[in-house]
């Protein structure tokens, strides 16, 4: 008599939580975790632990509440390990969020937007901690790119080139704009071709020509459009301006402005469309 064959399975495997959620002023992360919420409206700080600095290991930290620009989360080593070079690191964008990962030695940011983490452990019989502990995460990385835009008119002056200012931002995923500091820079943290877009509303006049131009590093024009009144009628006027161009690390653009009304023009600040600038990295 023949007997059935017997097929040997594996066990199923099971889901490792990997997700906390914090709301205290300080955490440190277990060997478990691998996405960070920080869900506090207000300052806090994340250790990354010795203990678990291997090479691979990767934490995902993110501003759940919103408030990161005015209440930083920063995150520190537990000893001598550094942070890109650095004692620490900073999230300072509302909804920012970055990924930490270990060299073995020290660990390093990778700054994203989280698309999807999944994650699973052996439960063949071995410890958590045998053979880097069987475990795998994969993590979707958003284009890098930003937006900026202007909260206030700016003033523009009769014939005379002016480089617009940028004092808030939609989104920044690779530290490309600075709110503060040179604001009016869109620069270029990764190298590839990027789409950069800017666009603007003038004032209401009846007359005068303007210039709206992406200018490379300062001085290189990169992109260019002129306009006029339609048909000397008293409305305002947009104007945008789209170019691609390929970017080293550092480079930077702004958005320049020009008219000859024969007295100041403003560029008027409207919500979600003037002034804007932006530029995404194509993929690959």
């Amino acid at each position: 008599m023949t007997q059935p064959r017997q097929t040997l399975r594996p066990p199923l495997r099971r889901v490792r939580e990997s997700y906390v959620s914090i709301t205290g002023t300080t955490y440190t992360p277990k060997a478990g975790d691998q996405i960070i919420g920080v869900n506090r409206a207000g300052i806090v700080t994340i250790t990354l632990p010795t203990a678990q600095l291997r090479s691979g290991r990767v934490y995902t930290i993110k501003d759940e509440s919103g408030s990161a620009s005015s209440n930083n989360i920063t995150i520190a080593t537990e000893g001598a390990e550094t942070i890109d070079g650095s004692a620490t690191d900073t999230i300072s964008e509302d909804y920012g969020a970055k990924a930490y990962y270990s060299d073995g030695s020290n660990w390093f940011t990778i700054q994203l937007l989280l698309a999807a983490t999944v994650a699973h452990v052996n439960t063949t019989g071995r410890t958590a901690d045998d053979h880097h502990d069987e475990s795998h995460s994969h993590a979707g990385i958003a284009n890098i790119g930003a937006r900026a835009y202007h909260s206030a008119n700016q003033s523009i002056t009769h014939n005379t080139g002016t480089t617009l200012a940028f004092n808030s931002e939609r989104w920044d995923t690779d530290t490309i704009h600075d709110t503060s500091s040179n604001n009016s820079r869109l620069t270029c943290k990764t190298a590839g071709k990027y789409t950069i877009v800017g666009q603007i509303e003038w004032d209401a006049s009846s007359s005068s020509e303007r210039l709206l131009k992406i200018r490379l590093n300062g001085s290189t024009t990169i992109a260019l459009i002129t306009s006029l009144p339609m048909g000397g009628a008293l409305f305002d006027t947009t104007a945008q301006v789209v170019t691609t161009y390929d970017l080293a690390v550092n480079d930077y653009v702004e958005l320049f402005v020009q008219q000859n009304t024969g007295g100041s023009l403003n560029i008027k600040a409207k919500a979600n469309w003037s002034p804007e600038f932006s530029m995404i990295k194509a993929v690959g």
